[in-house]
């Protein structure tokens, strides 16, 4: 789980797919920003999820899935249950 601290968040997709889950948008505020970046390029092997919070949509979506090595995801809550996706 991605804590409302963390502004950045490098993954090691390994040997299997990894998932993390988003705070809820409305805890962290308006502005919000969280990178979130496979660092140890296999994400095209070994696709990496970023789960929604509860009822909260990224970009509309519940999921988002970094699939390209080294591949990043730059997100910011709207204050109320969406991550926009920059």
């Amino acid at each position: 789980t991605v804590l409302i601290t963390d502004n950045y968040v490098a993954v090691s997709t390994g040997a299997a797919g990894r998932s993390v889950t988003l705070p809820s948008a409305t805890t962290v505020g308006a502005g919000h920003e969280i990178i979130i970046k496979d660092y140890t390029g296999g994400a095209s092997g070994n696709n990496f999820t970023i789960n929604r919070a509860g009822s909260d949509t990224i970009d509309g979506a519940t999921s988002r899935v970094i699939s390209t090595n080294y591949g990043s995801v730059r997100l910011v809550s709207d204050g109320g249950t969406n991550w926009e996706v920059l």
